[in-house]
């Protein structure tokens, strides 16, 4: 899955990896009431789950302290609180078979498959019920818990003919025999190769993808049970959570979405998948025209990826590392470059902000331009923004799942990721 990583560029690739952010953000919020707002006066049940490892603030991808207990043929099989990866561009917990006492690969045929376009890294092993309990700092009380399956990963590895399902092609992946503790709360990541939604259609990878993999009954934070030892009670409670560079807190009430800018989702148009489209936005760099598009926000990456239609001149270029990849080059924007993305339309847009690269204040670097690059034509993918989490760092993230929603709130704390340490 996506190593911990770090670059603001635009995405159509991503794993991830920590990195210093070096850029100049410059934010503004603009209230537009095209776009409504929910209506949260009858819920009241909301619960902060601090971020762990987590200084400097949002250096690393985030992680949650979480313990898992899977059923395996009945009987239920615990593994010990840990470090979980939380990511918002994937949907879906993993965990390595290796970790779950007692857990007997059982081999293929998988039915459970998560592929990661960004790093090529496809994740096989078999779908298992489990319950996730959430904790905070210094092994607190469970915060909340969750019912859903999770991947039990018992093979995993690069796969560069990947077409769909749960096979890599004139390949055998190898045992997963490192740790695995990943956590997908993403959104809109259907189908096989987690494309997000464009106009209406949804595109589908070469091949046979089989049943999507990626469905919002698999994110831990969408099917709580329990918060603070009560009993999720429907009546006051609306699924979702809201992001910042400390934690997340999962439950939205009329207290903490206050001061939220709010952008309509439309429905995932592939039934009988029950999900939302990704939010559109319409991106412009220095003074190109307004490519118009949809926008993740993702915190499994301190990087940005941008995909536009057409070239950009070859003086804005510069080859950099590759962040998924230190064996390759990427091209990304040069120092100097600026970035301004309107969400959801450049005519009405509810939040607009923008960046110089390299400048003075917060943002991702590198901006990675993977489509089209100084030598190609113009690209036939639809314009994508991947924010990366720089963007946490002035503004908290929400995601109403219950009203298809997403919320953008500046609090401007400022700073940079910094160097993301060690984890031991």
């Amino acid at each position: 899955m996506k190593q911990e990583l770090l670059v603001l560029a635009l995405r159509i690739q991503g794993w991830r990896v920590c990195h210093m952010a070096v850029a100049c953000l410059l934010l503004g919020a603009v209230a537009a009431a095209s776009q409504g707002a929910p209506n949260y006066s009858s819920s009241s049940v909301s619960q902060f789950i601090p971020f762990l490892h987590n200084n400097p603030p949002l250096a690393c991808s985030p992680h949650l302290s979480a313990g898992v207990a899977v059923t395996v043929n009945g009987v239920p099989r615990r593994v010990k609180p840990r470090l979980f990866t939380m990511d918002t561009g994937s949907t879906g917990v993993l965990i390595s078979a290796s970790i779950i006492p007692g857990y007997k690969p059982s081999g293929p045929p998988f039915d459970g498959y998560l592929y990661y376009p960004s790093s090529q890294l496809l994740n096989l092993g078999h779908w298992l019920p489990a319950i996730v309990t959430f904790y905070g700092a210094n092994g607190s009380n469970g915060l909340a818990t969750a019912s859903v399956p999770v991947l039990v990963v018992e093979q995993s590895g690069t796969c560069l003919s990947y077409q769909g399902g749960n096979t890599c092609p004139g390949k055998n992946l190898p045992p997963s025999t490192r740790p695995i503790a990943y956590m997908g709360v993403g959104f809109g990541r259907e189908p096989g190769f987690q494309s997000q939604c464009t106009q209406g259609t949804t595109p589908q990878p070469q091949g046979t993808p089989g049943p999507s993999q990626s469905t919002p009954d698999r994110n831990p934070l969408l099917n709580l049970t329990t918060v603070a030892g009560q009993p999720v009670n429907g009546g006051t409670w609306n699924q979702g959570y809201i992001v910042g560079s400390t934690g997340v807190t999962v439950g939205l009430t009329p207290t903490n979405t206050a001061g939220f800018n709010f952008i309509k989702l439309t429905p995932f148009p592939q039934r009988p998948v029950n999900d939302w489209c990704a939010a559109g936005m319409c991106v412009q760099i220095n003074n190109s025209q307004c490519y118009s598009g949809s926008v993740l926000v993702d915190t499994g990456i301190a990087q940005s990826y941008i995909t536009i239609s057409n070239p950009l001149p070859n003086q804005d270029f510069v080859q950099v590392q590759d962040p998924s990849n230190s064996a390759l080059q990427v091209w990304a924007l040069a120092p100097g470059n600026t970035v301004t993305v309107n969400l959801p339309t450049q005519s009405n847009p509810v939040v607009k902000y923008s960046y110089t690269v390299h400048g003075t204040k917060p943002a991702p670097v590198p901006v990675v331009i993977p489509n089209p690059r100084p030598d190609e034509t113009p690209s036939q993918k639809p314009p994508f923004v991947n924010t990366g989490r720089t963007i946490l760092l002035d503004y908290q993230y929400l995601y109403d799942f219950k009203n298809g929603y997403i919320g953008l709130k500046q609090v401007s704390s400022g700073g940079s990721l910094g160097t993301c340490p060690a984890i031991h």
